[in-house]
């Protein structure tokens, strides 16, 4: 009953914010493959086609993770948008643990995130069928909304651990990340003769497989072999 409260609180006060992102999760990859696929009689033919379709997502593709990104922190900023107006005195005065009210918002906030990735699934679809592709070729509407998904919590659980404490919690770790990337990048210009790079190798840390961030640096296409 009280999620339900909670999960209509958050649904209220963010409907006017996730409709369009739902409707650009939608739109997003209609207009990625917008003009193409079409005749592709004889291998030559194909194969050029081949190429130019991977050239135009390739055009595309950064908005995807962008896209899921910017949902997926709205949506936690919103999830702790009263509570921060109120000085955290409604939470306080609820008769339930603060872990099992912040689960409830965590919760609550990331099943929102079902309605755009659910509506990228249905552009992707709908993007699929409007294409007439080479043989070889396919498309994978589902691992790219479930892609978006991922991206959309990770960026989601980021930003909620983030929103649940005060605003100076917040800069200072904000300025103990963005101190620690300048540290990174200034050890990694001043041991750049050597056979490693500190800066390549917690990018593979963080952006490979299995890093926590190698979601966003993975495969976002919607076709693919």
């Amino acid at each position: 009953l009280m999620f339900g409260q909670i999960l209509f609180t958050q649904w209220k006060s963010i409907k006017l914010g996730m409709i369009p992102f739902a409707i650009a999760a939608f739109g997003l990859p209609i207009l990625a493959v917008r003009g193409l696929g079409g005749d592709h009689s004889g291998s030559t033919s194909a194969m050029l086609d081949m190429q130019f379709l991977f050239r135009s997502w390739e055009a595309w593709l950064p908005l995807f993770p962008a896209l899921a990104v910017t949902v997926g922190m709205v949506t936690a900023l919103n999830a702790w948008n009263w509570d921060h107006r109120g000085e955290h005195i409604y939470s306080l005065s609820m008769p339930i643990h603060r872990w099992k009210y912040a689960l409830y918002k965590m919760g609550a906030g990331a099943l929102l995130l079902l309605l755009p990735a659910t509506a990228m699934w249905f552009g992707a679809l709908a993007a699929s069928a409007s294409l007439s592709l080479p043989p070889g070729l396919n498309t994978y509407p589902t691992l790219l909304a479930v892609r978006f998904l991922v991206a959309g919590l990770l960026a989601f659980s980021f930003m909620f651990a983030l929103a649940s404490g005060t605003i100076r919690t917040t800069v200072i770790v904000f300025s103990t990340l963005f101190g620690g990337i300048l540290i990174l990048a200034v050890a990694g210009d001043v041991l750049s003769g050597l056979e490693w790079n500190l800066n390549m190798v917690i990018e593979r840390l963080m952006v490979e497989w299995l890093g926590p961030l190698q979601v966003f640096s993975g495969n976002w296409v919607l076709i693919d072999v």
